[in-house]
């Protein structure tokens, strides 16, 4: 099973809603990634198998992944060239600081949010951080969002990147560019996306309208 079922209670999703748009008002250049990594995992999860509601029960848990960057300094997180070594230790801290948050709220929903979390730029490779998990030590569910999350940032605009095509996103993701490989990706969820991938290029465009 891929994520948790359940309905969601009164305004729950308005809850989670809100977060993002604190987010936003902290980080306007970034303000809407959470929503999309958000609805493209509803869209990968459903494809791999989940419920309609386990999907959507990862839509909303994916939103979450990056709520440790409100302890990075927007110094680092916009910086318009590499980080030095200290500001990346610092900038690889956020998936274990996001986790902190999460976690003690102690319910299904923000366990699996927590891991998801801490585990979003962990690789099935092993390369990733900041534990350098591998292989069935990384939930799928976290898998999922990660691929998600690296299409996100590839086609967005950033301080340090312009934004990037469809295609030229997916030649990354299947291909490599020197930085990652495709052995960073969970096998499964990288076939996946193959077979779908039209279909993240039309939900893309479409939340860019409406953003």
């Amino acid at each position: 099973m891929i994520g948790i079922e359940g309905e969601f209670a009164p305004d729950f999703e308005k809850a989670i809603e809100c977060v993002g748009r604190t987010h936003g008002a902290i980080d306007k250049l970034t303000a809407n990634h959470d929503t999309f990594v958000g609805e493209l995992t509803e869209l990968l999860s459903g494809a791999m198998g989940a419920s309609k509601q386990g999907a959507k029960t990862l839509n909303y848990a994916a939103r979450l992944h990056d709520v440790g960057k409100i302890t990075v300094s927007p110094v680092i997180l916009h910086a318009p060239r590499g980080l030095s070594s200290r500001e990346r230790e610092h900038m690889e801290k956020h998936p274990s600081m996001g986790a902190d948050i999460l976690r003690p709220l102690n319910t299904p929903f923000f366990d699996l949010a927590a891991d998801i979390a801490e585990g979003h730029h962990e690789y099935a490779d092993g390369s990733g951080y900041p534990r350098g998990l591998a292989g069935k030590n990384i939930p799928m569910c976290t898998y999922i969002v990660t691929l998600c999350d690296i299409y996100e940032a590839l086609r967005a605009t950033r301080s340090y990147k312009k934004d990037m095509s469809h295609e030229a996103a997916v030649k990354i993701i299947t291909e490599g560019d020197g930085r990652g490989t495709v052995a960073m990706f969970n096998q499964r969820v990288l076939s996946v996306f193959v077979a779908i991938e039209p279909a993240f290029a039309a939900l893309y465009e479409n939340i860019s309208r409406v953003k």
